[in-house]
């Protein structure tokens, strides 16, 4: 129990310092969903260890396995509640959601993929574009320029998929002509030639990585 408030903390504490956005990213990441199972599957075989008589067939091997489950889980919980406390470093969760964010964009360009999941995708996409740059302007309050350059450098690992996307002829660019994105304060005549020349995913990172450079 202690151990699942201290990751309730640790994730919460980070999504009210930089955004709501990172609880949902921090709780479906493999290590949270595992952590959470065995805490789960080991507080199981405790309780019915303790409901089941002695004289009960299942009574032996059912005490064996809860008594193994919680010496590894007293033997793990450091290591455990060392994986979970890098959550609270940018430096781990700002590429953790550049890679979930290339994830999308993968879905976003495979031919098979329909016109839902595109959508799903897509939003999840610039979603997590907006979280990253979102990033920039709390560190900026804080003074950490570290934070600003890894924001920086992650857009440009998702500008450089973009573009290498769209120059391989055999992935699925139909996305494209559907559900765009601007940024703030783009007149219409920019937005009519970016929707022409199915540039406008390139022009909104874009847009957000000269906004963040501004900051530094």
């Amino acid at each position: 129990m202690a151990l699942i408030t201290a990751m309730a903390l640790i994730i919460t504490l980070t999504s009210n310092l930089y955004s709501p956005r990172l609880a949902r990213v921090f709780v479906s990441h493999p290590l949270t969903i595992l952590g959470v199972s065995y805490a789960l599957l080991t507080n199981f075989f405790i309780i019915i260890s303790h409901l089941i008589n002695v004289q009960h067939p299942w009574f032996q091997i059912t005490s064996f396995i809860s008594f193994s489950l919680t010496i590894i889980a007293m033997i793990g919980v450091i290591p455990f509640l060392y994986s979970i406390s890098r959550f609270v470093k940018p430096s781990y969760f700002i590429p953790l959601i550049g890679i979930y964010a290339l994830e999308s964009l993968e879905e976003l360009h495979k031919n098979k993929t329909n016109r839902t999941t595109k959508l799903k995708s897509t939003q999840n996409f610039f979603s997590l574009v907006d979280v990253i740059n979102n990033m920039a302007s709390t560190s900026l309050q804080r003074k950490d320029r570290v934070v600003l350059s890894i924001v920086i450098v992650e857009l440009f690992k998702l500008l450089r998929s973009l573009i290498e996307y769209r120059a391989n002829l055999e992935m699925d660019q139909t996305w494209r002509r559907r559900n765009q994105f601007f940024s703030q304060g783009m007149s219409e005549e920019g937005k009519f030639y970016l929707k022409k020349d199915k540039i406008w995913p390139e022009a909104y990172i874009l847009s957000k990585i000269l906004e963040t450079t501004h900051m530094i």
